[in-house]
This record gives C-alpha cells, structure tokens and sequence, in this order.
C-alpha cells in the first residue's frame, strides 16, 4: 500500500459522512495535516528533482511509441522501471561503449570503408579495404580506434559527471 492509498483509506474512515471510527475534530485535523504533509512532500520531490521528471516523461512517451501502447498498458512502464533499476554503471559502461563505437565507424569513414555486409563486396574491394585498414592499424591511435580503447571509462565519468553538474547549475541559477 502506499502512503497516498494509507491516507486516503484514514480519510475516508474518518471522513464526516462515514466517520466508521467516531472520529473527533482533532483526529480529522491530525488525518487533514498528515495529509497536506504527504501532498507537500509530493510536490517538494517533483520540484526537486524536475529534470529527472522531464526525462522520465519523454523517455515513457517513447516507450509508449515504441510499444504502440497506452497510458492504460502496463508494458511501457514495466520496461521503464526495468531500465531504471538498473545500476549506474551499466549507463556508464554502455556510453563508454558507444563512444567507442563511434571511434571505430569514424575511423571507417577517414579511410573511405563501406560499412556493407563483405558479402555484398567484390574480392577486389574487400582486399583493398583489408589493405587499407592494415595499414592504418600502424598507427596507434586508429589501433585504439579500432579494438576500442579511445574512451577510457575513468574519463568518461569525469567528463559526464561535468556535463551533468553543468546542466544542473544552469537550469538551477535560471529558475531562482
């Protein structure tokens, strides 16, 4: 049960038409003060973390998308909260990755490589691209490009860390 759900169930035991447990003035006005507490806390926490609100909402509408579904279907919401149990570090390792990844497709793109299946590729084109992609991996910053290693995870926390410092400095000196 939540706390919304205890509340309203007291209210409701308490509440002048039923008033099931014989409730005095004071007992509604302990019940009515708890119950502004809770809804004040409500909103304190959505004001606080308002970024966080903005991203949960245009994520879930993707989802929404993505599942063809409704605001009435579990699924997107499920899937939702699945991404957000997840630790940290996942997002982390996975960014890194991608960061990465974009290395390795922009080292293809210098070197003028077709991202096509090799199967789509004439022997000819293949053994000029392997050619070129060999003597490229000569130097050591495409060798990184290429196995991965440009985005050191270390540095990628550092700098996200900033970024997320930044945008939230931002946006908290332009709303006080």
């Amino acid at each position: 049960m939540t706390i919304t759900k205890a509340v309203n169930h007291f209210g409701f035991k308490l509440s002048p038409k039923n008033n099931i447990w014989k409730a005095t003035q004071t007992d509604a006005d302990a019940l009515y003060t708890i119950m502004d507490f809770v809804e004040d806390q409500h909103q304190k926490q959505l004001n606080d973390h308002h970024l966080f609100a903005k991203l949960y909402i245009m994520v879930y509408a993707q989802y929404l998308e993505k599942f063809k579904a409704t605001i009435f279907d579990d699924i997107p919401k499920k899937e939702l909260h699945k991404l957000l149990d997840k630790p940290l570090d996942y997002f982390i390792d996975l960014f890194t990755q991608r960061l990465n990844e974009s290395e390795l497709y922009s080292l293809f793109d210098e070197l003028n490589i077709d991202m096509s299946h090799p199967a789509l590729k004439s022997e000819t084109l293949k053994d000029k691209e392997t050619q070129k992609l060999q003597n490229a991996l000569n130097d050591k910053v495409n060798l990184n490009k290429f196995t991965g290693q440009i985005w050191d995870r270390e540095v990628v926390i550092e700098n996200l860390e900033l970024q997320i410092n930044n945008v939230i400095n931002l946006v908290r000196n332009t709303t006080h």
